[in-house]
């Protein structure tokens, strides 16, 4: 009688670990896939067209001054910082600077970047599951436009620059103040302000809901912890250079939208552009707030997001002005960048919106607008 022959158990395909995972982080899996997909091309476009190779393409803009902040901080030299970039925030050029013990500053940078990029919708979507209360498909659609609708999100993303690293210790800071680890959440706000300080606004919008929950005035102490990296930084710089980032930066503040007083040294279609955006975060703040007060401020994270939402685009609305390379600056063309650490939030307030045709056409128009944009930044640069 003879053995039947041994059959090998079909080896399972690269992608099976997803089925074992939960159905939003599969969402996200395959968002975060897609949006660095966008990101390679946009980069890899932008380096051809414009005849740059990579590492001067993630140089552009304000990340030619980060890589040099990161390179003297890997030096422990503070002396050393160009003195046009001590107007920046040291958060970023720190998580540069750790990355690149083993990696080119340039590669380090688009690295962290686009994992902290990828990470933060696996955040988004964790935050969505647990504490929402929107059902799967209302959560999905809100993933894919977090992912693909925003052009500034995909843009800015193809140069050396902080803004997903903000976002990601935004959306950290809110996990886990939304569970058991409260102190920790109050901690990487200190964290996301260091990268960007509007971002201690967060601190602010979890003290308002501890105060909403019947927490005293005394038991709010844990906000202190998103001033500390600061005021510890501040310290160091003004004893090293003589002045803060802020001193330096020297930011001035009038009515709400003093900054659009310069509207017209932009072109018609980016003045439109930018007021679109605006817009969108007027709106999409208008309604957490009113879903925070229809739930009678019932869900901590609508709470969360309404007060930080507002708070954060009323502190850009007002901010007029910012000096460096020796000239005062007026921030209205730069609004859609500025205003990108509440863009989660955004999309929490208007998932039914983000169909999948939607989202698509919005990651088109972003890979399209990211090009041209770059492409146009770096004819201008000469």
């Amino acid at each position: 009688m003879t053995e039947s022959p041994h059959h090998a158990d079909p080896v399972a395909p690269p992608w099976s670990w997803l089925s074992a995972c939960p159905p939003l982080w599969r969402t996200a899996a395959l968002a975060a896939a897609t949006a660095l997909l966008l990101r390679i091309i946009a980069v890899t476009v932008i380096g051809i067209l414009a005849h740059e190779p990579w590492s001067a393409v993630m140089a552009g803009h304000d990340g030619g001054e980060y890589l040099s902040y990161a390179s003297a901080l890997t030096r422990l030299d503070l002396n050393a910082v160009p003195e046009d970039a001590r107007r920046h925030s040291p958060g970023w050029p720190m998580a540069i600077s750790l990355a690149s013990l083993g990696l080119p500053p340039w590669l380090a940078a688009c690295a962290t970047m686009w994992i902290c990029a990828c990470g933060s919708l696996f955040l988004f979507g964790t935050i969505l599951q647990r504490h929402s209360g929107l059902a799967a498909p209302e959560c999905r659609r809100a993933i894919w436009g977090f992912a693909l609708v925003y052009p500034a999100w995909l843009y800015y993303q193809c140069f050396a620059l902080g803004e997903a690293a903000f976002v990601f210790l935004l959306l950290a800071a809110t996990l886990a103040y939304l569970s058991p680890h409260r102190l920790a959440g109050y901690a990487l706000v200190g964290l996301a302000a260091l990268v960007r300080p509007p971002g201690a606004l967060l601190a602010l919008a979890f003290a308002a809901n501890d105060l909403r929950e019947g927490r005293r005035w005394h038991a709010l102490w844990p906000w202190t912890f998103a001033l500390i990296p600061q005021l510890v930084w501040g310290l160091a710089t003004r004893a090293v250079w003589g002045a803060t980032f802020l001193q330096v930066h020297r930011p001035h503040f009038g009515l709400p939208f003093s900054g659009f007083q310069e509207i017209h040294r932009v072109g018609t279609f980016r003045a439109i552009y930018v007021i679109a955006c605006v817009a969108f975060f007027v709106i999409t703040a208008a309604l957490l707030l009113r879903e925070a007060a229809r739930s009678r401020w019932a869900n901590p994270l609508v709470n969360v997001a309404a007060f930080f939402s507002g708070a954060f685009l009323l502190f850009h609305l007002c901010l007029r002005d910012l000096f460096y390379h020796g000239n005062t600056i007026y921030t209205f063309n730069y609004q859609d960048r500025y205003l990108l650490g509440a863009l989660p939030f955004a999309m929490m307030a208007m998932q039914r919106l983000w169909t999948w045709p939607v989202a698509a056409a919005g990651g088109a128009a972003s890979l399209g607008l990211g090009i041209y944009w770059g492409i146009n930044y770096f004819a201008a640069a000469g």
